[in-house]
């Protein structure tokens, strides 16, 4: 298995865009939504939560998904591996994002229900929104503790990956905000930096808020809403230095003492498109 791994099954948010780099590689980009029914962390209550994931095919791959002619509303299956991506925005200020390298897209039969949202977005009622991943702590794990009792926390994951570029094997890091409740939390008490984890049936969310600015950030994290396994195995020497190289998190306001659920969020323009030098 690989160290990264999400499966997504919603609808088809817009119209795919497919768009060339300079040098004349494809780039297909899509949005996949839909809803996921989650318990209430301070009430218990049921509620849906959308969810909006931004998917990316590279290359040839990229044309032949065009060609589909797949529709705004159509409910699609994606398989593919979460990637972490870093910019500066105008004014030279750090940001980041979470995309999905789609590796497998297929449409899906029956008698799906879509709604439309408040941006005119389609959304798949109902969904599946879940990733895999193995990696290292970048930090010791701090847990809190709500008015209510309840144990939370929040912690990155960093997972060493690589890729082909022009026939070399070029390595990187890739940098994951999770938040985990009660047992999860209770599985990751007393861990340290550089210790490794698995994270099983993420689903890959989405909060927004102010910067000192007063420029609106969009972070994307992982919520752990099933289960976290841990991995007893060595941490490698060059694991430890990666965890300990880790980018600082972006300054967040304070945490809510019983966290709120991400509103109806259209997908708009958080983050840039790929970059041209897309290393897939």
């Amino acid at each position: 298995m690989r160290n990264l791994n999400i499966v997504l099954l919603g609808a088809l948010a817009s119209a795919l865009d497919l768009r060339y780099t300079p040098s004349g590689t494809p780039i297909a980009e899509f949005t996949i939504a839909g809803e996921l029914t989650r318990a209430r962390h301070d009430t218990g209550e049921a509620i849906q939560l959308p969810f909006y994931v931004q998917c990316s095919v590279v290359g040839k791959s990229a044309e032949n998904l065009a060609e589909r002619n797949y529709q705004p509303g159509d409910v699609l299956m994606v398989t593919g591996e979460p990637q972490y991506e870093a910019w500066k925005n105008a004014v030279g200020v750090q940001r980041s994002t979470v995309r999905v390298r789609a590796l497998n897209v297929e449409r899906v039969a029956g008698d799906f229900e879509t709604v439309t949202d408040k941006g005119g977005f389609l959304r798949m009622v109902g969904g599946v929104n879940s990733a895999t991943i193995i990696g290292h702590l970048t930090d010791d794990v701090k847990v809190t503790v709500t008015p209510s009792g309840d144990k939370v926390v929040n912690y990155r994951v960093g997972v060493n990956d690589s890729y082909t570029a022009r026939g070399e094997t070029v390595e990187r890091t890739h940098w994951f905000d999770c938040t985990a409740w009660r047992e999860q939390a209770e599985a990751l008490e007393g861990m340290k930096k550089g210790e490794p984890v698995l994270v099983l049936d993420a689903a890959l969310s989405r909060d927004t808020y102010p910067d000192k600015n007063g420029e609106t950030v969009n972070r994307r994290y992982f919520e752990v809403t099933q289960n976290i396994a841990l991995l007893n195995r060595p941490v490698k020497e060059g694991q430890a230095r990666r965890a300990a190289s880790a980018p600082k998190r972006q300054p967040q306001p304070a945490a809510p003492q019983e966290a709120p659920y991400v509103p109806d969020i259209e997908p708009a323009a958080a983050a840039p498109s790929l970059p041209t030098d897309a290393p897939w």
